[in-house]
């Protein structure tokens, strides 16, 4: 199952309504983004949360009928999972501001959540979610606290003026590598090889044992591209196969 997130919309609030405007129970993820001052809130909604933890634990990805708290396990779980998130948020940022991200608190009931002055100013970036046919949102609450340090790098005429004095071969090469990053891949692995007959390979019948030239446990080659790169191990990831990387394939 696909997991989709786009940016929905980004307003500006007081704490207040913002939690006003979220539903109960929620998972309300508290983290710092130290140097930057002060807390920020990743807001996960349940209707986000159950159909994940069902693809984690090798479920459809489906989601609960009725809202209820969440358990200690899955707690857990949506921790680690949210740590990710926010080291990606991070990696995001790193042109902006480096920061790193820290987990303080986690929290289901919004009304407990008084980490901020209720009238404090916030900027709340949703973002929709799709994981599955399940729709959800996803909201950051980052407060006017942490973000006036660095509030004079957000606007688009300081990143007009950065890539102008920028030198122009040095902005095309930043360019053409986050292209090529975005492009996809070929990647096959090879189990082995062996030569048949045109005899044989018509008399093949379902159940018949083609032997290969590989011994049991050898490595395979993984080709990308069409060109042998590596070499792995097959082996089983949940209900999917995988293999392995055990070495790089020296090339001449």
């Amino acid at each position: 199952n696909s997991v989709i997130v786009k940016i929905e919309n980004v307003e500006q609030l007081t704490y207040e309504d913002f939690l006003v405007s979220i539903p109960s129970p929620t998972l309300l993820v508290i983290f710092e983004a130290s140097p930057l001052k002060g807390n920020a809130v990743l807001e996960l909604n349940l209707n986000f949360i159950f159909p994940i933890i069902d693809l984690l634990f090798g479920g459809l990805g489906l989601k609960q009928r009725n809202p209820r708290e969440l358990t200690e396990i899955e707690l857990s779980v949506m921790e680690k999972l949210s740590l990710k998130i926010l080291e990606n948020l991070a990696y995001v940022w790193e042109e902006i501001y480096p920061f790193k991200p820290e987990i303080v608190n986690l929290e289901t009931n919004a009304r407990f959540n008084l980490i901020m002055p209720p009238n404090e100013t916030v900027v709340i970036i949703t973002f929709a979610t799709v994981v599955g046919k399940h729709e959800s949102l996803i909201n950051l609450c980052l407060s006017y606290r942490m973000l006036e340090s660095i509030v004079s790098k957000l606007s688009a005429q300081y990143w007009f003026s950065s890539q102008q004095s920028e030198d122009s071969s040095t902005l095309r090469e930043v360019i053409v590598r986050r292209n090529l990053e975005k492009v996809g891949l070929d990647i096959q692995a090879y189990c082995g090889e062996t030569c048949l007959t045109v005899r044989e390979f018509l008399e093949l019948q379902q159940g018949d044992v083609i032997i290969l030239d590989k011994n049991l446990g050898e490595d395979m080659e993984l080709f990308i591209g069409g060109k042998p790169k590596y070499l792995v191990q097959p082996g089983i990831i949940g209900n999917k196969m995988a293999v392995q990387i055990t070495d790089k394939i020296q090339e001449d």
